[in-house]
């Protein structure tokens, strides 16, 4: 797990929520407090889509960060910044099976629970955590660093501004 600090604010911020760059993870949750409190959900309702869609979309259990953005965007555009806000982003099942082989570990895409950004504005200041979840005791922590790593270079890949905590 590593923390980073978003040197440039605004562009990190039009990135996130107008850019393209973290489409394609998928929203665990999410929370804005701006004049009112949103809370969001990323939990796929397992009715909303029949099996041939989801089979057809790749949907997972949670939704795609793109998918939703433009709500969250809503919920705190205007003249004044939110509050706060958290955004937790999770690599997808097919990104994350790729990373797992390309990292050479040797845990099975079943023993990762998931590579992990957690996004996290107050005072002004918006923080970047990178973690891994496993499911079984790895050993080491080398791909925990693999992903640290990885996900810094991801987001300055992106363009982004960051620095290390």
């Amino acid at each position: 797990m590593k923390a980073y600090k978003a040197e440039e604010l605004r562009a990190f911020t039009e990135a996130l929520f107008r850019g393209d760059s973290f489409d394609r993870f998928l929203l665990l949750e999410a929370s804005f407090q701006t004049a009112f409190s949103l809370e969001l959900d990323g939990r796929v309702a397992k009715d909303w889509y029949s099996e041939e869609e989801r089979q057809s979309r790749g949907v997972e259990d949670f939704v795609r960060w793109g998918e939703v953005k433009a709500l969250a965007f809503q919920a705190i555009r205007g003249k004044r910044a939110p509050s706060a806000f958290r955004v937790v982003l999770r690599l997808g099942l097919a990104e994350s099976t790729a990373f797992l082989a390309e990292s050479g570990s040797k845990l099975r895409p079943e023993e990762v629970s998931g590579f992990y950004l957690n996004l996290n504005y107050e005072e002004k200041t918006l923080r970047i955590v990178s973690g891994v979840s496993v499911k079984v005791f790895p050993g080491d922590k080398a791909l925990e660093q693999l992903w640290d790593r990885s996900a810094a270079e991801r987001l300055r890949a992106m363009g982004l501004v960051i620095a290390e905590l």
